[in-house]
């Protein structure tokens, strides 16, 4: 399934209950980050709770098309894979990574994780999932990442754990496909200060 027809299929759907939770924790809103931005239903979302600015990540052009009703000074966009955008330093009270930290190639994935860590405000928030081994998709994507809990652990080491629940269950893709999920939800603090 291509991209677009993901976004398509996905434009009515709700926001998780990981950023309803999430979002509320940070410290201020002026800004927000989110990558993987697909059909801009979590960027809308954050900019109807008071976000100042939110900023939309995604390799695919076609999200433009659900900007609809949104000024520049609102919506920016980054369009790019993770691994070559720059998100800058201390620029963001939130970031959102809603289930496309996985579409990152293994190779990439820490120091894209790095760069998030990086661009967050001190004491802002992350919230986001990674896919573990036990995935269905884990045997045949390997274009992906699945970390174990040991790798999470270790790649969100820097930040200062608030919420952390692993998942399995069996269900079906958004066109339909079974599949068994493994999943590990993360809401993480960036500390204030370096040795917090």
């Amino acid at each position: 399934m291509y991209w677009s027809d993901y976004f398509e299929k996905t434009k009515t759907k709700t926001v998780s209950p990981l950023l309803e939770q999430a979002y509320l924790l940070a410290p201020a809103r002026d800004s927000a980050l989110d990558l993987g931005a697909g059909a801009l239903i979590d960027t809308k979302f954050l900019l109807s709770v008071g976000f100042q600015t939110v900023t939309a990540v995604d390799a695919d052009p076609a999200i433009k098309k659900y900007a609809r009703g949104f000024t520049t000074n609102q919506l920016k966009f980054k369009i790019a894979a993770f691994e070559n955008v720059a998100l800058g330093t201390n620029c963001y009270d939130f970031i959102l990574a809603n289930f496309s930290l996985p579409f990152t190639s293994p190779p990439h994935l820490p120091r894209v994780f790095s760069g998030i860590i990086k661009s967050l405000k001190p004491e802002g928030i992350f919230a986001g999932n990674f896919f573990g081994p036990k995935d269905s998709w884990a045997k045949k994507e390997k274009h992906l990442t699945f970390l174990n809990l040991d790798q999470v652990h270790e790649l969100i080491r820097p930040l200062k754990i608030i919420h952390f629940q692993e998942k399995e269950w069996d269900g079906s893709t958004i066109d339909g496909q079974s599949k068994h999920w493994h999943t590990f939800d993360i809401i993480a603090q960036k500390p204030k200060h370096k040795h917090d």
